[in-house]
């Protein structure tokens, strides 16, 4: 080894050296007054000191160290990424589609194991549980049941009422997926296969426009991202429509055939099951898409077929959606979301009333845009995929039509009513990872371009980013899944009270479940589970939650004679418990 070689290893070894102590001492912030600790409390643009403090220390600390070990680590990986490319770059066709597979395989068993052993199978915000509720009814046949009466004792939280019926205020995307889950038993597989297929089909967009490799680099930014991997653990119907968006991408990258009406009438079918799920952030991020595919289809003298097509594609799930919302509101444009809900909307959803029109519009730019760029910023892959993205945003007319896509979905935050949630990400943004992960590796492709203008070799370059996706990334999501797991350790014990101290079935009289996460051990962590569970529309489950006020006792002994009655509440030392009442079910 001559003297170069010698200065190049001590070189690296020192950055290597560096690298691991700046990662290391991100964890030393614990040690802080504030901590690196992360708190679950509304309202949502809330930021505990200590998660900001870990987001400062994300982008100060383990990045800058992830590039460093990436450095020093370089000469050890390019070899494995060179022998990568070159067996990608040699595969047959067959090869590669096993490879989609593959990827798809990867991201099925992420998602469980996160979901499974991160979340302990539990939601971690109220959308879910009512989504399921609506679900559940949709599984009998059904798209809503009579209200009971005794209904009014029960958790109600984003549930929908009209008439003397009752349903999910959710969209009916989310509840078809719960649906299947409940008919096949297979709880929420679906949300499961919908995280499985995004990645997969954001590595065949990828590879469509820049190339098998570009596929390869797409799905590692995927998997590294906390924002696209934390989410993929829960029930959230925004892993529907970015399933369904990543697909739309895909068809929208795919090369010009004579197939261009099936292509047209795909593009439409997927933009039409994004509609199902989540209708206005699909709306936004691919209505320039899809008018860029008319604009190519014009000039191609094929816009009225096209169109056509497209439309075609699109009118099952159009047609799904109006007769849903005329079955719920009676009106086939109004869903329930924004119908009158004879369920009050608590006082906490409507935070801004008492703005003038000036003011409101200040703070939905500042809370529900500014706020979200820089949550996406942290959440996406920090400070280095931030300037990927700025590189790819102009890359050619796919990636301006991507941009503009994102960009229309940020300033939807102008109409907004809150600014989302960000316990597994900017929640409002949370299907733009596929866009964001196309267009990171154009600019990644632009470094690699300059890279080889300058006599270095783009898969040492590629080796730096490797390891540093790698460490900042799994570092975040190590991080933000204990506070995920440190949330619904609520739902574990109080749940886990009612099904170990209850027998046959049950009814359980509760106190609001602020009481009780408000105080410690919970209240270190948090919630945004804010009410119970609702009971299952034709109260068949075991044991069924019901908040206890006046009159509660009673309605529920009337309603259901045969179920034991308990209660939650504290003993003499302070301890929650789960005792009947009267030890007889009389009061």
């Amino acid at each position: 080894m001559n003297r170069g070689e010698n200065a190049g290893a001590t070189s690296r070894v020192i950055a290597g050296t560096l690298g691991l102590l700046l990662v290391v001492g991100f964890y030393g912030l614990a040690l802080t007054r504030p901590g690196l600790s992360i708190q679950f409390l509304p309202p949502w643009d809330h930021v505990a000191t200590g998660e900001l403090l870990g987001w400062l220390g994300h982008i100060i600390l383990v990045v800058p160290g992830g590039l460093l070990l990436g450095w020093a680590f370089a000469p050890i990986v390019t070899p494995w990424l060179e022998v990568i490319v070159e067996r990608l770059e040699e595969a047959s066709v067959e090869s590669l589609r096993n490879a989609v597979v593959g990827v798809a395989a990867l991201a099925f068993g992420v998602a469980i194991v996160g979901r499974m052993g991160f979340l302990d199978g539990w939601p971690i915000t109220d959308d879910e549980n009512a989504t399921r509720f609506g679900g559940r009814i949709l599984a009998r046949g059904g798209v809503t049941v009579p209200a009971a009466p005794v209904m009014a004792y029960f958790p109600r939280l984003f549930l929908f009422a009209r008439e003397g019926s009752i349903t999910s205020f959710d969209w009916l995307g989310g509840q078809l997926a719960w649906a299947l889950g409940e008919a096949t038993r297979t709880d929420g597989v679906v949300f499961t296969l919908a995280a499985a297929f995004a990645p997969a089909l954001v590595a065949v967009a990828a590879a469509r426009r820049f190339g098998v490799v570009g596929g390869a680099a797409a799905a590692f930014v995927f998997f590294t991202s906390p924002m696209a991997q934390c989410l993929s653990w829960t029930t959230h119907p925004h892993l529907l429509s970015r399933a369904a968006i990543a697909g739309a991408v895909a068809v929208a990258a795919s090369p010009r055939t004579s197939a261009a009406r099936v292509r047209s009438g795909a593009f439409g079918l997927l933009f039409g099951v994004g509609l199902l799920c989540r209708p206005f952030e699909t709306m936004t991020l691919l209505a320039p898409l899809a008018a860029g595919e008319l604009w190519d289809a014009r000039r191609e003298g094929r816009f009225v077929q096209r169109t056509a097509a497209m439309f075609l594609g699109a009118l099952p799930m159009l047609a799904l959606f109006a007769w849903h919302n005329h079955a719920v509101t009676g009106f086939v444009h109004l869903p329930a979301r924004f119908a009158e809900n004879a369920i009050p909307t608590p006082e906490w959803r409507r935070p801004w009333e008492s703005l003038s029109d000036g003011q409101l519009l200040w703070r939905r730019f500042s809370v529900n845009v500014v706020f979200n760029v820089l949550r996406v910023g942290v959440w996406f892959w920090g400070p280095v995929g931030m300037m990927l993205i700025v590189l790819g945003a102009n890359h050619d007319a796919f990636t301006r039509r991507l941009t503009a896509g994102l960009a229309v979905l940020f300033a939807l935050g102008l109409a907004h009513d809150d600014a989302g949630i960000h316990a597994v990400g900017p929640m409002h943004q949370s299907e733009s990872v596929v866009f964001l992960s196309v267009l990171a590796v154009a600019g990644a492709r632009r470094i690699a371009t300059v890279a080889a203008r300058a006599s270095i070799a783009p898969s040492a370059l590629a080796a730096v980013m490797v390891v540093m996706g790698s460490v900042a990334g799994g570092v975040f999501m190590l991080r933000q899944a204990q506070a995920l797991h440190a949330m619904v350790t609520l739902q574990d014990d109080v749940y886990g009270w009612m099904e170990r101290d209850t027998s046959g079935p049950a009814f359980v009289l509760v106190p609001k479940i602020w009481e009780i996460w408000s105080q410690e051990p919970y209240l270190a962590a948090g919630t945004w589970v804010l009410a119970w569970r609702p009971p299952d529309p034709f109260f068949e489950e075991r044991v069924l939650v019901a908040v206890e006020r006046d009159g509660t006792y009673r309605a529920l002994r009337d309603a259901f004679p045969d179920r034991r009655a308990y209660r939650l509440g504290r003993d003499a030392s302070g301890a929650w418990r789960v005792v009947p009442v009267d030890g007889s079910g009389g009061e």
